[in-house]
């Protein structure tokens, strides 16, 4: 593949925002529709048309990152191959170097990214939109998560509802039970490292705001978890990652504990070790480029 992506090159030649995992590597995985790694040379998503349920790869554009003009591997690009269509997202590529894509194969569950020949966006930044808690990707393998006991997740996301105590931050969990938890829980014996409100006593979900984007870290280390939005600290537990077993990344879908509704999701990172020392520059990283906060 080479038309369409010469633009990653001309870009950090020219001394463009530093790639999010050249600077902070050994992810365990890592969903985007921005590049996040110079070495990685995959598409960013395939995409399903509605009008014929066509699938094809778009790489990222000249920007690094996912828009109409993105291309496939021919040179068509996604604003002539989706004309006034949507476009539903089948597989998220996982950039990481782990191979653990995300993907739904059942057309009613898969998250939309093209409304009417349009990208979805949030905030001017491109967006995969879970309408429901039946839409989710699902990826083969999160095994990285099985046997620490420290773990950090960065995730931009937005909810079109906020709730006091039902908000399960990423819109990403792993395994089928629980997702990624810091804080406390009554219930479920999975592997679990997810932002609950209630958990920290924090009310309406924090500094959420319904809508709004949204940057959710989540650090567990030997002593604790603390979860952060938008660069400042909402929470901290003595409650540690918990390792379970045969685990899964589940983007978009959530257990019934969450009734926040339709979600957007820009941006998931996972590192099974603690970033604490990295957190400020990969939220600055972030920052720079979503312009969050």
């Amino acid at each position: 593949k080479m038309s369409g992506r010469l633009g990653i090159y001309s870009q950090a030649a020219a001394g463009e925002l530093p790639l999010l995992l050249d600077l902070y590597p050994n992810a365990a995985a890592a969903y985007s529709l921005r590049l996040l790694k110079s070495d990685y040379t995959g598409a960013i998503v395939e995409i399903r048309r509605d009008s014929d349920n066509a699938l094809k790869d778009f790489y990222p554009d000249a920007s690094n990152e996912l828009s109409l003009t993105s291309e496939d591997g021919a040179g068509t690009s996604l604003a002539t191959w989706i004309g006034a269509n949507n476009g539903f997202v089948r597989t998220w590529y996982e950039q990481s170097g782990n191979a653990n894509d995300a993907l739904n194969t059942n057309t009613a569950s898969q998250p939309q990214v093209i409304s009417s020949g349009s990208i979805i966006a949030i905030n001017g930044k491109p967006s995969v939109r879970f309408l429901s808690s039946s839409q989710y990707l699902n990826s083969a393998n999160a095994s990285e998560f099985n046997s620490v006991t420290e773990a950090s997740l960065f995730s931009v996301t937005a909810f079109d509802t906020v709730n006091a105590g039902n908000q399960y931050s990423c819109g990403v969990r792993i395994t089928t039970n629980r997702g990624f938890l810091i804080g406390t829980e009554t219930s479920g014996s999975s592997a679990r490292f997810h932002y609950n409100p209630s958990s920290f006593g924090v009310a309406n979900g924090g500094t959420l705001v319904a809508s709004s984007q949204a940057l959710i870290t989540g650090l567990s280390s030997a002593t604790g978890g603390s979860v952060s939005i938008d660069g400042s600290t909402v929470g901290s537990s003595a409650t540690t990652y918990t390792a379970g077993t045969t685990n899964n990344y589940f983007l978009g879908q959530m257990s019934s504990l969450n009734a926040g509704g339709a979600r957007n999701l820009q941006e998931f990172i996972a590192y099974p070790s603690d970033q604490g020392s990295n957190k400020a520059g990969i939220e600055t990283n972030i920052n720079d480029f979503y312009t969050i906060y």
